[in-house]
């Protein structure tokens, strides 16, 4: 998995690069899309909603709050954001079917931005968000 840290997506001024910004983004789309593409390749759900939860709903939850906080209030122009959000909605939707739950999430970043501030627990933020009970446990196979 691929790192990035704020100075990633700065420009010599210091201030944030659009242009970064824009690539960081084309690649978290493409990996949900390749994400799809190969879900029913997952032997392992238990390894796969992982996966899904730290390299897609929590990078696009990090790049989120790393450009909405910290003194840089970037502005998302409206297909950056709805791009990124549904990147976001298609993890949260796969971690779901890892859990046996087949759900349509329309989670907007924000609430899962704020949900992660208030619970610093990146699986309860998803299994919220999803509607997936506390009980339920990973599907071991591809069913």
């Amino acid at each position: 998995m691929r790192t990035y840290d704020v100075a990633s997506l700065l420009d010599d001024n210091g201030d944030v690069d659009p242009e970064a910004v824009c690539e960081r983004i084309d690649e978290l789309v493409d990996r949900a899309a390749a994400d799809v593409a190969a879900v029913d390749a997952q032997p392992d759900r238990a390894a796969a909603a992982d996966r899904y939860l730290l390299e897609g709903v929590g990078a696009t939850l990090s790049l989120y709050v790393l450009l909405r906080t910290g003194g840089r209030t970037y502005r998302f122009n409206p297909d950056e954001y709805e791009r990124l959000e549904r990147a976001f909605n298609t993890w949260l939707e796969l971690y779901g079917a890892c859990h046996g739950v087949d759900a349509e999430p329309d989670a907007s970043l924000r609430t899962g931005a704020d949900l992660l501030l208030e619970t610093a627990d990146l699986h309860t933020v998803a299994r919220t968000l999803v509607g997936i009970p506390d009980s339920s446990s990973v599907s071991k196979g591809n069913s």
